[in-house]
């Protein structure tokens, strides 16, 4: 006869228990990983949103940068701060950005910010904010610069004028009258042919600081640099970035070109250099310019201007050598019948310093 093993149904339930237990386990350990997913999921996306509200950051800085460069900075429309600070706010306006890849939607806001007891040195603040509320700002600390070390009379050579044409005018600033300077020596009008001339009650200044070192002595920036800046307003009218009449630098290596009818306005001046590869081109009859014009002589030592039309210049024709032959007709303002402020106070490169970006999610 045989008996049943009183001991088969309590292994049973041993074996049920110890599976409710591990199904149990393996439950609680699917929801960990899943929480822990979807917590990975999440930061992973939040990165991905602060990297492009971060870059949209700087896209907007990047453009406020463009408007204080091409448009200056802005003299009206600044609200009280702080103690001693004001700031204005700049538009975003043309601001074109692709499609964000999260589908988020963006606010930007561009503004600037100075001390009024330190109107030199600005700070401007650019955010994008998205539609999540994952915000980002990024600054950059802006110093102005006078382009210009000093007031420049209508024309100024760092060498003699011989052969000038007839009818040419010259119209000094009224304070210090100086309507032409020389830094050679004049002394009994052997170096500046004043026969023609009409200096509308200005007197010629001789031995003016600079001989052999125009360019050093008048500007606070290098050639390199001017050249630099031309190049970078070039590339930025052909992307559609700044229209030409928006322009202030000119590095001008051809004569053969053609000429708009007017460079700058009276807001709005234009630096002009001809390099000694350009070889002193013409200037067209009827050209109105607003700025500085500046001439390399290169070996020559000379700036043959018998081709040159009745200009009208507003500012100053500087020229590194002798000018010879000027054609006649030509008027020579000094820049304040312009516009009361001067050159100095328009022509004012920007000096920046970064600071690093930062951005939160709350």
């Amino acid at each position: 006869m045989s008996r049943s093993d009183p001991r088969h149904p309590q292994s049973g339930a041993a074996t049920l228990a110890t599976a409710l237990v591990l199904l149990i386990a393996t439950t609680v350990m699917s929801f960990a990983l899943a929480r822990t997913s979807l917590l990975e999921q999440r930061i992973l996306q939040n990165e991905l949103h602060a990297t492009e509200a971060l870059q949209r950051a700087e896209a907007l800085l990047e453009r406020g940068m463009l408007s204080l460069h091409y448009h200056g900075i802005p003299t009206t429309g600044w609200q009280p701060g702080g103690p001693n600070q004001e700031s204005i706010r700049l538009g975003a306006s043309g601001l074109v950005l692709p499609a964000a890849s999260s589908g988020e939607g963006y606010q930007y806001e561009l503004q600037l910010q100075r001390n009024i007891l330190e109107p030199g040195y600005l700070e401007l603040d650019a955010s994008a904010a998205s539609d999540s509320g994952i915000q980002a700002r990024v600054r950059q600390y802006v110093q102005a610069q006078p382009g210009l070390s000093r007031e420049l009379p209508p024309l100024l050579l760092d060498g003699c004028l011989a052969g000038a044409g007839g009818g040419i005018q010259f119209f000094p600033p009224r304070q210090v009258p100086v309507a032409l300077a020389t830094t050679q020596s004049n002394s009994s009008g052997g170096c500046i042919d004043a026969s023609f001339l009409h200096l509308q009650g200005g007197y010629i200044e001789d031995q003016h600081p600079g001989a052999g070192q125009l360019w050093e002595a008048l500007f606070e920036i290098g050639k390199t640099e001017h050249r630099q800046r031309s190049e970078q307003e070039r590339l930025a009218v052909q992307a559609g970035e700044l229209a030409p009449h928006e322009r202030t630098y000119y590095w001008v290596d051809d004569s053969n070109r053609q000429w708009p009818d007017q460079f700058g306005s009276p807001s709005h001046p234009v630096w002009i250099v001809f390099s000694a590869a350009a070889q002193c081109p013409d200037l067209p009859d009827g050209l109105t310019i607003h700025g500085i014009v500046y001439y390399e002589t290169g070996l020559s030592g000379q700036c043959d201007a018998s081709g040159w039309g009745q200009i009208s210049l507003h500012g100053s024709l500087l020229v590194e050598g002798d000018l010879v032959n000027l054609a006649g007709g030509g008027h020579y303002h000094h820049y304040e019948h312009a516009h009361p402020d001067g050159l100095a106070a328009h022509l004012k490169p920007l000096r920046v310093a970064r600071i690093p970006g930062t951005w939160r999610d709350f």
